[in-house]
């Protein structure tokens, strides 16, 4: 992680009003700006943002928060990701964070979570599309889903037997503790 030190210099390098202007309008509106939520549908105006206070409140869906949590948010960046970011537009140096042995532990598993889950959405995608998955695209296009919606979303047909997908990412290298802790798999003693 960063120190603090280095946080509070991102923040105080990045202007929120700059940082925030450059993903939505802002308006002048006496000592602060305003502008349209990012962060959920309206027509008037009730997202506030101060350049004395470096932050910015939302006052129709309550969100609030600096210049980093803006980005964490806006961008769906962690926050390690969000300070990277923030340091690289201020043009600073950042120190590399430097993980413990837990730390990056618990982020390769998280990272080979998030795999198994990507090959098991592409699986069951392709599984949609198939004939064993007619029953589930019917079922879809009944409900009114366009073949836009179905495939902006990747919405997929999980068959009963879910044999071929894990013997799929067995192949792949992925041992039987990493699948049950996916959630795709249960796995019962005696069989």
């Amino acid at each position: 992680m960063y120190s603090s030190e280095v946080i509070e210099e991102v923040i105080s390098r990045n202007d929120i009003v700059d940082v925030i202007s450059g993903y939505i309008k802002l308006k002048k509106n006496g000592s602060s700006y305003v502008g349209l939520c990012p962060f959920h549908n309206e027509k008037s105006p009730s997202f506030s943002v101060s350049g004395t206070k470096q932050m910015y409140h939302c006052f129709g869906c309550g969100v609030g928060g600096n210049v980093i949590t803006f980005v964490m948010e806006y961008e769906n960046y962690t926050f390690p990701e969000a300070v990277k970011m923030l340091g690289e537009r201020a043009g600073m140096e950042l120190p590399e964070t430097d993980y413990s042995a837990e730390d990056r532990k618990d982020r390769d598993i998280k990272t080979r979570l998030l795999e198994i889950n990507k090959i098991a959405a592409t699986y069951y995608y392709h599984q949609l599309k198939s004939e064993a998955g007619k029953s589930g695209l019917d079922y879809l296009v009944k409900r009114g889903l366009s073949d836009k919606t179905i495939n902006s979303f990747g919405l997929g047909y999980a068959p009963q037997s879910t044999g071929e997908l894990y013997r799929m990412l067995k192949d792949k290298g992925y041992g039987d503790g990493m699948l049950k802790e996916s959630g795709l798999f249960t796995y019962e003693k005696g069989g």
